[in-house]
């Protein structure tokens, strides 16, 4: 008897250090993260099971504790949230959006240079235009109206310094 009390403590003890220091840590658990996407996304329930393709079940029962959210869901939620940081979803260690994510945004590619406009816009144009003359066809460049170069490209170092190219 004694000797199972012994082995007892010694395979308690670090179980029981573990969870307080994990307690101690306050790492927010799978659902709570879920919880915490919702009220950033402005999310309901019911609107993130439509959002991921999931029963409204799924998502009450994680929310409820009773289940635990597999991988594949969690993947799926990732997917679905680009900018969300992968390290904090799986694991609940980092910052919670990627760098560069500008919060108060539900747009994926809400970052910090997704405002500036391309260089061209060229949505439908084709610099190459086909014609079709005597059963074959002919490729002819075609020279866009508005032409932007480049003229200068500056690169910032970390150390201060600066280089003009």
């Amino acid at each position: 008897m004694k000797y199972f009390l012994y082995l007892c403590s010694k395979i308690l003890q670090p179980i029981l250090t573990i969870l307080i220091i994990v307690q101690y840590l306050d790492i927010m658990d799978e659902r709570e993260r879920l919880i915490e996407i919702m009220k950033s996304q402005e999310l309901n329930s019911k609107q993130l099971s439509l959002e991921l393709g999931v029963s409204a079940g799924t998502i009450s029962n994680i929310l409820g504790g009773r289940n635990k959210p597999s991988l594949e869901f969690l993947q799926n939620v990732a997917n679905h949230f680009p900018f969300i940081s992968p390290a904090w979803l799986f694991l609940g260690f980092g910052e919670k959006y990627i760098e560069g994510y500008i919060p108060g945004s539900s747009e994926a590619g809400n970052t910090l240079f997704s405002q500036v406009e391309p260089a061209t816009s060229a949505k439908n144009e084709s610099p190459i235009e086909s014609r079709v003359t005597n059963d074959a066809v002919v490729s002819v460049a075609v020279q866009p109206t508005s032409v932007r170069t480049i003229q200068k490209i500056v690169i910032f170092y970390s150390d201060g310094t600066f280089e003009e190219r």
